[in-house]
């Protein structure tokens, strides 16, 4: 509208030179008006279904803090001049465009395809998306438009990305894992043990062997060997059952920008533990509901970490739990513990915790302590762990 306005006006101008100035003069300018008018309307007509456009991506995995590169190729198939292609693309949250999302180029007499590159700042963690919203093309004068490709009338050109987050490099001194091992552990005071834990260093276990050097030393049950004055070792499949238990209940129906700051602390948070475990020759097994169940995944090494960092690039916090405790969890004999990093710590998770034989250990942020807990701990943007 606003263009045809804008050419109203030029020829109000011609009209006013013809008549207060010069007629020859102000007649030109509106014969000029007229056949460029007309020139852009006829080469508009002509061109208009001879065009052509495709996107792609070359990566879909990256690290916070990257970017994400979208390709789109814009094609004319005639060897007459194209008139002006506007490109607009939106995304979603966790991606910030680096410089626009609206592009406006014409591609006059060339043939050869005009490449255009978006780039976008991957903000955090876990399944981004960016999208074509439209392709519309317009005659040189801006009269004339005609949409080429437009979202809500045929199919989204979507490109999804995965979003890792960041392992940090720092030193998880908190006794949050002291104080969850010994919930339900057993000393060595107790040469065997009926009951069993999902959490927990330093268990005994229902039986030894006499140690042999190349054995762990954390395995030695020192009381036992006191007594026999001779080392002795709890069995390796006995040890593998006192696996620490780490689960993430991590749900927005909506998220915003704060949710997502606030779930990639605790992600991070408990990568940063992971790695303080492994240092410490601790493992554990972690509990994420991704792709619609409870997968479960043993943490032992390093590489492992990486795996679950891969993951969590795929993860989909706007997904609702099945439950917020895993089966496994809730169906293991005995007493089990695990802790929780939760953005949602409310009377349901507690008692579910409860109800089930589960003592819970929950890491949150200040902002999602919806009831308190005696086993709560707080982290902070430094990803120190405090007890509350």
């Amino acid at each position: 509208m606003k263009n045809i306005l804008g050419y109203i006006f030029c020829l109000g101008i011609g009209a006013a030179v013809t008549y207060f100035i010069s007629g020859v003069g102000g007649i030109m300018i509106i014969v000029c008006l007229v056949l460029s008018l007309a020139l852009s309307l006829v080469d508009f007509m002509l061109v208009r279904n001879k065009f052509d456009f495709k996107a792609q991506t070359d990566e879909q995995n990256f690290r916070k803090g990257e970017n994400a590169e979208l390709k789109v190729s814009l094609r004319k198939l005639t060897i007459l001049p194209a008139p002006f292609v506007e490109i607009k693309f939106t995304s979603s949250p966790k991606l910030k465009a680096v410089d626009s999302q609206f592009y406006k180029v014409s591609l006059g007499f060339d043939k050869k395809p005009t490449d255009i590159t978006v780039k976008y700042a991957a903000m955090y963690s876990g399944k981004a998306h960016a999208e074509i919203e439209s392709v519309v093309l317009t005659d040189y004068m801006g009269i004339l438009r005609q949409n080429i490709y437009k979202r809500s009338e045929q199919e989204k050109i979507v490109f999804e990305f995965n979003i890792m987050p960041d392992i940090p490099d720092v030193n998880i001194t908190s006794d949050l894992i002291k104080t969850s091992s010994e919930a339900i552990g057993y000393s060595d005071d107790e040469e065997e043990t009926s009951e069993t834990t999902r959490f927990g260093a330093g268990v005994a276990g229902y039986e030894h062997r006499q140690y042999v050097p190349g054995d762990p030393i954390k395995r030695i049950n020192w009381k036992l060997s006191s007594k026999r004055d001779i080392f002795f070792v709890r069995l390796d499949e006995k040890i593998n059952s006192t696996n620490q238990s780490v689960v993430f209940d991590l749900y927005n129906e909506k998220p915003a920008g704060d949710d997502f700051r606030d779930n990639d602390l605790l992600i991070e948070s408990a990568l940063s533990v992971m790695v303080s475990m492994i240092r410490q020759e601790q493992t554990c097994n972690v509990y994420l509901f991704i792709r619609g169940n409870w997968e479960t995944i043993e943490i032992k090494d390093e590489p492992s970490v990486i795996e679950l960092q891969r993951l969590f690039g795929e993860y989909d916090s706007s997904k609702s739990h099945s439950s917020r405790i895993p089966p496994e969890i809730k169906n293991e004999k005995g007493t089990s513990s695990a802790v929780i990093f939760t953005n949602c710590l409310d009377s349901e998770l507690i008692e579910s915790c409860q109800s089930n034989n589960t003592i819970g250990f929950f890491v949150t942020t200040e902002n999602h302590i919806k009831i308190p807990s005696e086993n709560c701990w707080i982290v902070n943007n430094l990803y120190e762990l405090k007890r509350v």
